[in-house]
């Protein structure tokens, strides 16, 4: 588990404590959620840069080294196909998600004998992550070429 879902996991739990004694307000609590999501999409943002520099260095590294060597190192791929140039594409693919915590805020107003409540609920979606990768080999079983395509290439 990474150290944003670890530290997103502290936080919505310190929050939620916090709220349960009433020690913060619900508006505090939406303010803090609001600065969390924020952080998080501009460090997973940033971090993607530089991760995929790493991964294409990575890539590059393979080219011209035997197919087994890759196995060896990367497992079996999860498929393979045929090249209209007659070489074999051999593809490796990673696939995880995350689902955000919810918060939800009720107040109640009191007019007369009445009582009046409202509540909002928010967080609960579920980011997805997924990279594929494809290493074309010759007849020869060397690497001539790779590439990628996805949200989540990670050095591996």
């Amino acid at each position: 588990m990474s150290k944003l879902n670890i530290s997103l996991k502290l936080l919505a739990a310190t929050l939620a404590s916090a709220l349960s004694k009433n020690l913060i307000g619900p508006s505090i609590i939406m303010l803090r959620i609001h600065r969390l999501l924020f952080i998080a999409t501009l460090a997973l943002f940033l971090n993607g840069c530089a991760t995929t520099d790493k991964y294409e260095k990575n890539l590059r590294s393979w080219v011209g080294h035997d197919v087994n060597e890759l196995i060896a190192s990367w497992g079996y791929p999860a498929n393979s196909f045929q090249a209209p140039n007659g070489n074999t594409v051999y593809v490796y693919s990673s696939s995880s998600s995350y689902t955000m915590p919810t918060n939800t805020t009720s107040t109640y107003n009191v007019y007369g004998n009445s009582v009046y409540g409202n509540s909002t609920t928010n967080g609960g979606q579920t980011i997805n992550a997924w990279c594929q990768t494809f290493f074309e080999v010759n007849s020869s079983n060397i690497i001539t070429s790779w590439s990628w395509k996805g949200n989540n290439c990670k050095s591996r």
